[in-house]
């Protein structure tokens, strides 16, 4: 049985896309990376002038980002920043399917929008999303995430951080049920192993 060279997967924060991707990576042996880190990496070597939809949260302020504009206008912001960012997750895709890396590879990260990843046409990819209900990703968001703000507006800034990825998260299921993509529920509590093993048996991974 052959496995695939490339395995993407997508999904809002908090929804354990990185925790998975580990899980699977450790069972098969692949690579790991996260569209945080090219991010990371194509801000470096890019400027606010050359590509400032990359460069939007320089400043460094996570408050006035997130609290001073409408979670509307955060998705659009982070889709901009991310349709800049693909390219560079489209190159990674090429060389470790018809390239010159014959190494398989984990890609996770929100920045993996459907539409982008449907018109691939690399072979050997396999891709899927995590999704989950938003009363159960305000949760998750409220367990796992830290602002290192004081107590009022840590709450302000993880409010309007979770009201971002609800309405990304409805967007992107939405993409996944029109374009026939795969989605795996991660609303219910599994541990990573059992998910992992779950995400291998249906994708024949």
């Amino acid at each position: 049985m052959s496995h695939p060279k490339v395995i993407l997967i997508g999904g809002p924060p908090s929804s354990g896309k990185s925790t998975l991707a580990r899980a699977i990576a450790a069972r098969r042996g692949y690579g790991c990376i996260s569209t945080d880190d090219i991010g990371v990496s194509a801000r470096a070597m890019t400027t606010v002038e050359s590509h400032p939809n990359l460069h939007s949260m320089d400043a460094g302020n996570h408050r006035s980002y997130f609290v001073y504009n409408s979670a509307e206008w955060l998705v659009e912001d982070r889709m901009r920043g991310d349709s800049d960012l693909w390219p560079a997750i489209e190159a990674i895709v090429w060389a470790h399917t018809v390239g010159y890396s014959g190494d398989p590879v984990i890609i996770e990260g929100m920045a993996l929008w459907p539409e982008r990843v449907a018109a691939l046409e690399y072979p050997g990819v396999v891709s899927f999303w995590l999704g989950m209900s938003a009363e159960a990703l305000e949760t998750q968001t409220w367990e796992r995430v830290e602002f290192d703000y004081e107590p009022a507006e840590a709450r302000e800034v993880t409010a309007k951080f979770i009201a971002r990825n609800v309405m990304w998260n409805g967007l992107m299921l939405d993409a996944c049920e029109r374009l026939g993509m795969k989605v795996v529920d991660t609303s219910s509590t599994r541990s990573p192993d059992d998910l992992a093993q779950a995400c291998i048996e249906r994708f024949d991974l």
